[in-house]
């Protein structure tokens, strides 16, 4: 029986010993696991013995002997840690320590200055002074944190021992001084020592991160063994100290708590063939941080949306596009059918005589065609006349009997007479290298301003008269251009589409193509809604040219937003009145007159424009449709603008004597002719004479 109950009891005492383990396990895991350490101590030093003399001291003839001493105490040490568990931990100190210590006998005697016998005693003090290193393993214990309680053996090895021997007489009448004896030496045969001591210990942390600490600390050595064995030498010291600690700190474990809060959309998509479930939107709420000594904890709420989508049937898309002819009195009918017919319009361009020059430059400007003749079929009048110098090249071999005078002008303000020279010569030059121009018929001439200077404001005008201007004997040379052209005309006008579209899903886009044996003539296209009516004027485009005899096929195609297409066709019935050139006289002859005639914020006709007015009056006849268009250039006013080129119409119809004239004022005119440049804005200052009639 008694063998189970003690059997019983020491199960219980391991299963308590396994759990205080596994406690201090658990506690030391926010606690580090060494540390290094440097500290010093001061204190007293208490010393027992039992000698008579030291060898190497004054011999002294008595029987006391030195038995105790007092002194201080000195230790200077570092340290290395190693935690064992929670509460525990062993380690080692390193170190160096010193004491001092003095011993006392006192022997009465009685002396006899002056023959007379007086009581006195003899005092002997002995001074000590010890030096050793040291090594200390021990154990520590942390009943709490920021305490701590030691315990070890030091191994001490002496490292020097000296003493100092002072005696004295003094007599009994006040401690007068009657001898003094010195002697030194060094305590010999020191013994390898070993002491216990106890240290009791606080910490008081330095930084934040508990790294680094200041440890104050109350120690008491006691001997063990001696350290002069022949002496009966055995020392205890008590110490106080201050010491710097570094244990660094764990790692502290960081746990993370991820809380998912989730919202579902659902929506219908084209795009897919069966239900997806996709992440839309996340984003964090809340963040919450836990910390503790052992870990840190953070918990996060994280809101997500998805959306769920499922496949959404393709929208209903449907297409028809009606054709119908817009005549010219703007009816509509759906049973003509579609003609072109041929007519002939001579084209009448003025010529500038004229060549501008860049500032302080007589070079040709690279504007100016030097070899290139205007072709038929070229009615662009600035075209025409950048080709100025070859028509006159031309001329002058075809009319050898004319001369030509060529006046060198300049802005008579940035410029000097010698530019305006040279800018005559370079032309002069040009006629002769290029076409054998005798020069006795290429007169020159030079001057500041031209005689019809500019007036234009001081920049522009400046630009426009920076020129070589041509005077000649003969009309010949400078009269108009003409350019005959064939035009076609269609007849009805306008074609009209009317698209009638059903896009359930919206439109993305649509084309619509007319071609001609599988030939593009003209598309149109856009990204939004169908615009309807869609008309073809086809008289105000180059198409018209392109069309022969076979029907016009159209295809209007039409994209929706789910990526569907739907394609309506159909033919256009066509038919062409082409004739041999000869025969288009007979249908209908047009002219038009480009007159470039007044200078700036004029009305009045110019001499060179005369034989022209000449030219046209003879060509109007009683059934000519004719119309007098005016313009300005783009300086000035709108609305002065528009009176102005209202007069300069209005002074050509009175010179033509056609009082039934369509007279139109067009105001400034920045589109046919580029106002930034001279040529543009001269040209701009003109009027433009249409004659419309029946050939018979």
């Amino acid at each position: 029986m008694k063998t189970l109950y003690g059997t019983r009891n020491n199960l219980w005492i391991l299963i308590i010993f396994i759990s205080l383990l596994q406690f201090t396990r658990i506690q030391a895991q926010n606690k580090g696991l060494w540390e290094l350490g440097v500290a010093s101590g001061y204190g007293r030093t208490f010393t027992t013995a039992n000698f008579l003399e030291i060898p190497g001291m004054i011999p002294y003839q008595g029987n006391s002997l030195f038995t105790t001493a007092e002194g201080s105490h000195f230790s200077a040490e570092v340290k290395s840690t190693l935690r064992i568990i929670s509460m525990f931990k062993t380690g080692i100190k390193l170190g160096y320590s010193s004491s001092s210590s003095i011993f006392t006998r006192t022997t009465p005697t009685i002396i006899n200055p002056n023959a007379t016998p007086i009581q006195a005693e003899i005092i002997d003090s002995l001074s000590t002074f010890l030096t050793s290193i040291f090594a200390s393993p021990y154990l520590q214990f942390e009943p709490i944190e920021h305490l701590a309680i030691s315990a070890g053996l030091t191994l001490e090895t002496m490292a020097a021992s000296q003493f100092t021997q002072t005696q004295n007489i003094i007599d009994s009448t006040g401690g007068r001084l009657s001898i003094e004896i010195h002697q030194t030496g060094t305590i010999p045969n020191p013994n390898t020592t070993v002491l216990g001591w106890i240290q009791l210990s606080g910490r008081m942390p330095l930084n934040h991160e508990h790294s680094f600490y200041l440890e104050p600390q109350i120690r008491a050595n006691f001997g063990i063994s001696q350290q002069f064995i022949a002496l009966n030498w055995k020392a205890n010291s008590f110490s106080a100290g201050l010491g710097l600690v570094y244990q660094p700190q764990p790692t502290i474990k960081i746990t993370t708590d991820t809380i998912y809060i989730r919202d579902t959309i659902t929506t219908r998509d084209k795009s897919i063939t069966s239900t997806r479930l996709d992440l839309e939107k996340s984003e964090i709420k809340a963040q919450e941080t836990i910390e503790t000594s052992s870990e840190i904890r953070k918990r996060i709420t994280i809101n997500q949306t998805f959306n769920r989508k499922i496949p959404k049937p393709l929208g209903l898309l449907s297409l028809t596009c009606p054709v119908t002819f817009v005549l010219k009195d703007k009816t509509e009918s759906k049973s003509v059918k579609l003609t072109v017919d041929e007519i002939i319009t001579n084209h009448y361009s003025t010529l500038l005589p004229s060549v501008f020059f860049a500032e302080n430059s007589s070079e040709i400007p690279a504007r100016y065609h030097l070899t290139k003749l205007p072709r038929e079929h070229t009615f662009s009048t600035l075209d025409i006349y950048y080709s100025l110098l070859p028509i006159l090249g031309e001329r002058l071999l075809l009319y050898p009997e004319t001369n030509l005078q060529i006046i060198g002008c300049n802005d008579n303000s940035n410029e000097s007479i010698e530019i305006s020279k040279r800018r005559a010569s370079v032309i002069q030059r040009y006629f002769i290298d290029k076409y054998g121009i005798p020069a006795s018929r290429l007169e020159i001439t030079s001057r500041n301003l031209p005689e019809n200077a500019s007036q234009s404001g001081e920049i522009l005008a400046a630009e426009e008269n920076r020129r070589v201007d041509f005077k000649t004997d003969s009309e010949k040379l400078l009269e108009p251009l003409l350019l005959p052209d064939t035009t076609r005309i269609a007849d009805p006008p306008i074609i009209r589409f009317r698209p009638n579209v059903v896009a359930e899903s919206g439109i993305q886009s649509w084309k619509l193509k007319l071609l001609q044996t599988n030939q593009l003539i003209r598309e149109f296209y856009g990204t939004d809604d169908f615009p309807s009516p869609l008309d073809w004027e086809i008289n105000a485009e180059k198409s018209v040219k392109k069309l022969t005899e076979n029907p016009i096929e159209y295809r209007l195609t039409v994209y929706d937003q789910d990526k569907q297409s739907q394609e309506v066709s159909g033919t256009i019935k066509f038919s062409e009145k082409k004739q041999q050139r000869e025969n288009i006289l007979a249908e209908q002859l047009n002219d038009h007159f480009s007159l470039m005639c007044f200078d700036y914020d004029e009305v009045k006709l110019t001499k060179a424009n005369s034989n022209q007015l000449d030219i046209i009056r003879k060509i109007i006849s009683q059934d000519a449709t004719i119309t007098i268009i005016g313009s300005t250039d783009a300086i000035g006013k709108e609305d002065y603008n528009i009176e102005l080129s209202l007069r300069r119409a209005k002074a050509i119809a009175k010179a033509l004597k056609t009082p039934k004239a369509k007279i139109i004022g067009a105001g400034k005119d920045n589109k046919t002719f580029p106002n930034n440049l001279p040529e543009g804005r001269i040209y701009s200052r003109r009027v433009d004479i249409r004659i419309e009639k029946k050939s018979k």
